[in-house]
């Protein structure tokens, strides 16, 4: 498994658009399918109980447990989980998109941005699109979030730590005023100085 390092991972409010879109497939055939190209069903610990009788399942169920499986993975740092959902989305807008501003797709787009990711379309109006990074250089955040989390651990800032990272994942999440409200509770221990020695 290759780790994920420094990419945006993506929310899952993008979770939910994306599991939407897959299953706006015409057919359970096609959306299995959908989800095979992707790579989804290649990925380490899926369980493959999941692809027996796929035909009796509502659409939403289908496609909800592998993209929660890849989606779990990639939170967790596994890069070709993230790569295969990044596939999936690149692959089910083509699918349905006539035009590309379907409102499925629309909503889709406005979550990647949050993520980080920007859906563009062939200018020639074909079907075909291409999930790129909004900050192509990466920022390398998580060995900030990182290197910050250490430094609230040295000075035995438990409180501060947990708001710190109850901010972080609400900022993944897209979930901004929670974020904000989480870090104006470490307020207080901006005033701190060093640790004693």
């Amino acid at each position: 498994m290759q780790l994920l390092t420094d990419v945006n991972t993506l929310s899952s409010k993008t979770l939910g658009h994306l599991i939407e879109t897959a299953a706006a497939h015409p057919s359970r055939d096609a959306q299995a399918l959908l989800l095979r190209k992707s790579g989804i069903y290649e990925l380490e610990g899926f369980d493959s109980s999941d692809l027996d009788n796929y035909e009796e399942r509502s659409s939403i169920k289908i496609s909800q447990p592998p993209l929660q499986h890849a989606h779990q993975r990639a939170v967790g740092g596994d890069y070709d989980a993230h790569e295969a959902l990044l596939e999936i989305i690149r692959l089910s807008v083509e699918r349905i998109a006539r035009p590309p501003e379907d409102n499925k797709v629309l909503e889709l787009r406005e979550s990647l941005l949050s993520d980080g990711y920007e859906l563009q379309f062939d200018p020639a109006g074909t079907r075909k699109c291409q999930l790129l990074p909004i900050d192509p250089d990466g920022i390398p955040v998580r060995a900030e979030i990182a290197a910050l989390e250490a430094e609230l651990d040295q000075r035995g800032y438990d409180e501060a730590k947990e708001h710190y990272l109850s901010a972080v994942r609400h900022f993944t999440e897209q979930v901004h005023s929670s974020a904000n409200g989480q870090l104006r509770n470490m307020e207080p221990y901006q005033k701190l100085g060093p640790p004693c020695a």
